[in-house]
């Protein structure tokens, strides 16, 4: 991969490579010296991508299923990797406590058995750390539909005469289910209508009818994608009230005999839709509709019951004795003839009877029933039940909302356990807990009781969602605070999603989203574009309303920058000349303005649709023509340039160039860098010539670097094609009548590896007079030994020396030599060393000059 010279030794070496995803793998160190070689251990390089836009993707595809099928949710990344993965659900977190929802493995969340309860948005995000800092992306979200399958559907009809006959309202309806779905009426099993049913599981058909005539057999089919469901058969038929019309009465006692109440009871022989009517007396009592009427304040001594086929006197005394009478009609015919029965006579005085059996007289808890949450205007139902209940005591059933006894919610009477039921039309107010109250009418014996409280969550679905700018203007300048409000004409329970060009709105800006606003602090450019605010609000997880507001083109503008100020010259004619001066900003939004000023006079000014502009002034050269200064504006501030001398000095003086230059490894002149400078000049060219051939920009052994206005320089590549004779010219960049050139000189390889004469001479100086010296001091040693020695010289001596040396067999102890014989012997050793030195230098020099020859690429 890389390779480091210790030249000092002992030192640390190291490497430094750009991380690329190629990188990623186990590294190891190899140290070499001589001719021995150690390895490290290896390390393992792991190689990070941070994950980029992130998406999630479903199995199938869209996510919508039924109850009970599998979805698998997947989130990958364009790019990324060392990936960890995070799902949200509903905007919270997929924790240890939702896990037994789901099987988070990898980059995928798998739902094996889906229920309503794992409809809703998805989003995840995929991250990576490196150290302790974590990047990460995330991705929209999904949203995840559950369907549940569709129960059997049920069917009934009622009758209006909105005209001179009466028709048929056919209702079929499912209790539970996704909509949409199919629904059909069949008449003998022919289909005779059919709706889709887009937002509820009910539809209305009207059927003709013919009074007293057996119309057929009706039925409600429903389909969807994968159903087929049938409800029960039910004849349209229409029959009149009419035949005999009887009353029953049923007196109610104590546990201790005494009589609390009466139950009377109408029976009609024939008659599909009968309306019922009571007579005391031959005066007809009035309907349950005038119980709550301020001509009646005190509390009703009766009680209708079962749509007033049951009346049950509440109180049995002087005043609710007396005859009694039922009579019947047609509920669709409010002109209709009453159907009347005998009158019973309810008598008080001699009523008593021991013979009841005992019962209890204490009441349980009522256990209270109905839907926990409601639609707003819509009719909920609600049922209160009691298990314990004295025998023949009339119950009074109450509703009511905790802690507001004041208000009754709804009331009922209950004879021997009877069910209560409170249909109510659901309002804001009724949002809370509900309680039912039960006690003994007339009874102060026995205690009532409270059921638990049931919570009702009353919904009213969002409507006319709007977005309105509390921040102010909807185009302002980067740097304050954009505040916006999604405004509802109805809703509550609101959820509320931010979106920002079809986008949500990016939690990286770190917006402050508090339910209905969006806030951000210090916009700036990013921030514009067009906002929309969702708002939704579930009833279940199949009904959801949602409300789009308009979309709200905010403008956020860019404050100009510090301008940049700069000219240029330009030659009008022979003797005149202008200056271009050129002002700029970096950023901006436009129009800007932009002036220019001479010290405190300004000069021009212009408003532009871009980030700058120019001006022209006359110009005189080589003469003061004052300061100059852009000032830049676009509305919310002024920027000011620096100062800038408006002169231009023509180029003048001798132009010198130098140079200097690098060498390899074998000590050669590789790289060769020329300066070329004038001493006056505000704008100069610089022009490079090799052997009167100009040289432009680049080429294949050299490089042109302008360092405008000071100097140029030539940089090359030591080579046969650069060998030549070199020199620059200098002249104005705005006027060629004045052109200045440096001096020539010339290059090449063997000129620049040339040493220079005077160090040859110092250097051969040198050796010749060490060669002198050398000779005289041997000279003195020879005349030195044949005095001491005689005939054999010490030249003989030196020469078997160095044998015995070469040979390995010198014995120390058979020699009586003194020192000088020693170092003479080291000597000689000394000195077969350096020939051997001179013996390699031919092979050093041809590789020297191999190295020399070969092309070098310019920079």
């Amino acid at each position: 991969m890389a390779t480091v010279a210790d030249l000092k030794g002992e030192q640390p070496a190291s490497f430094y490579l750009k991380v690329t995803v190629a990188l990623e793998g186990s590294y190891r160190c190899r140290a070499t010296t001589g001719g021995s070689t150690a390895v490290s251990n290896s390390i393992k390089l792991t190689v990070v991508t941070p994950a980029s836009n992130t998406r999630v993707t479903s199995e199938p595809y869209p996510p919508v299923a039924y109850e009970g099928s599998c979805i698998e949710l997947s989130c990958s990344a364009t790019k990324g990797s060392h990936l960890s993965y995070t799902w949200f659900f509903n905007r919270k977190e997929v924790t240890s406590s939702t896990s037994p929802l789901f099987h988070h493995t990898g980059n995928k969340l798998v739902m094996g058995k889906v229920t309503p309860e794992h409809a809703g948005y998805y989003s995840c995000m995929a991250w990576s750390t490196v150290q302790d800092t974590r990047r990460f992306s995330s991705s929209f979200e999904v949203k995840v539909t559950v369907k549940v399958y569709v129960s059997k559907p049920r069917i009934s009809f009622s009758i209006s005469n909105p005209g001179a006959s009466p028709s048929g309202n056919v209702t079929c309806w499912s209790t539970r289910g996704s909509p949409p779905v199919n629904i059909s009426l069949l008449l003998d099993d022919k289909e005779v209508g059919s709706v889709t049913a887009t937002e509820s599981l009910a539809a209305w058909f009207s059927v003709a009818v013919v009074l007293g005539l057996d119309m057929g057999t009706l039925r409600c089919r429903v389909n969807t994608e994968v159903q087929k469901l049938m409800s029960e058969p039910l004849t349209l038929e229409v029959v009149p009230v009419g035949g005999d019309v009887k009353v029953e009465v049923e007196y109610l006692y104590r546990a201790d005999s005494k009589l609390t109440a009466a139950r009377l009871s109408c029976g009609v022989s024939r008659g599909t839709f009968p309306e019922y009517s009571w007579l005391l007396n031959d005066s007809v009592l009035p309907p349950e509709t005038h119980r709550d009427s301020h001509i009646q304040p005190d509390p009703p001594h009766y009680a209708l019951t079962d749509h007033r086929r049951i009346l049950v006197l509440l109180k049995v005394g002087p005043e609710e004795s007396g005859y009694y009478r039922c009579r019947a009609r047609d509920s669709y015919n409010d002109s209709g003839y009453w159907v009347e029965s005998e009158a019973v006579q309810v008598q008080v005085t001699g009523l008593f009877c021991c013979t009841k059996e005992s019962s209890q007289s204490i009441l349980g808890r009522p256990e209270l029933m109905g839907p926990s949450v409601a639609l707003v205007k819509s009719i909920a139902d609600f049922h209160c039940k009691l298990e314990i209940y004295p025998k023949n005591v009339m119950i009074l059933l109450e509703l009511y909302k905790e802690g507001d006894r004041g208000k009754v919610l709804g009331w009922y009477t209950s004879l021997n356990g009877e069910v209560a039921n409170f249909p109510i039309v659901v309002q804001p107010n009724h949002e809370g807990n509900l309680e039912c109250v039960a006690k003994a009418q007339n009874n102060s014996d026995i205690e009532p009781t409270v059921s638990y409280t049931q919570y009702l969550k009353v919904l009213e679905p969002v409507k006319e969602a709007e977005i309105v700018v509390h921040s102010g203007p909807e185009e302002f300048f980067e740097g304050k605070t954009l505040e916006l409000y999604c405004k509802l004409s109805a809703g509550n329970h609101v959820s509320y999603t931010w979106l920002l060009n079809g986008r949500l709105v990016s939690p990286s800006r770190l917006p402050y989203v508090v339910d209905d606003h969006l806030l951000i602090y210090r916009t700036t450019s990013e921030d514009s574009g067009s906002y929309m605010c969702i708002a939704t609000n579930h009833l279940n997880e199949t009904d959801v309303f949602s409300s789009n507001s308009p979309e709200v083109l905010i403008t956020v503008k860019d404050l100009v920058s510090i301008p940049y100020i700069s000219f240029t010259v330009l030659k009008e004619d022979s003797h005149n000349y202008s200056a271009v001066v050129a002002c700029q900003t970096a950023k901006g939004s436009p129009p800007v303005t932009f002036s220019l000023y001479n010290r405190t006079e300004l000069v021009a000014n212009t408003t532009v649709d871009d980030r700058n502009a120019t001006f022209k002034l006359p110009l005189v050269l080589d003469r003061p023509m004052g300061w100059l200064q852009c000032q830049a504006n676009n509305g919310d501030r002024i920027e000011y340039s620096q100062w800038i001398p408006l002169e231009v000095v023509p180029v003048g003086g001798p132009v010198t160039m130098h140079y200097d230059y690098d060498i390899g490894e074998n000590y050669a002149v590789i790289d060769l860098r020329f300066y070329c400078k004038a001493p006056k000049g505000s704008f100069p060219r610089y022009q490079w010539f090799l052997n009167k051939t100009l040289l432009h920009g680049r080429g294949s052994f050299y490089y042109v670097v302008n360092q405008h206005p000071g100097e140029s320089i030539l940089m090359l590549s030591v080579g046969r094609s650069s060998a030549g004779t070199y020199h620059c010219e200098v002249s104005d960049s705005f006027d060629n009548a004045t052109t200045i050139s440096s001096k020539r000189l010339y290059m090449d390889k063997e000129v620049l590896n040339r040493l220079p004469v005077l160090v040859v001479a110092v250097v051969f100086g040198c050796f010749t007079a060490l060669v002198v010296l050398v000779s005289i001091c041997c000279c003195n040693g020879v005349i030195y030994r044949r005095r001491q020695y005689g005939e054999k010289t010490p030249l003989s001596f030196e020469m078997e020396g160095m044998r015995t040396a070469y040979e390995d067999e010198l014995d120390l102890s058979e020699y009586n030599e003194d020192t000088d014989v020693l170092n003479t012997a080291s000597g000689a050793e000394f000195d077969q060393a350096s020939e051997a030195s001179v013996d390699e230098w031919p092979q050093i020099e041809k590789e020297k000059k191999t190295l020399e020859d070969e092309p070098v690429d310019g920079p």
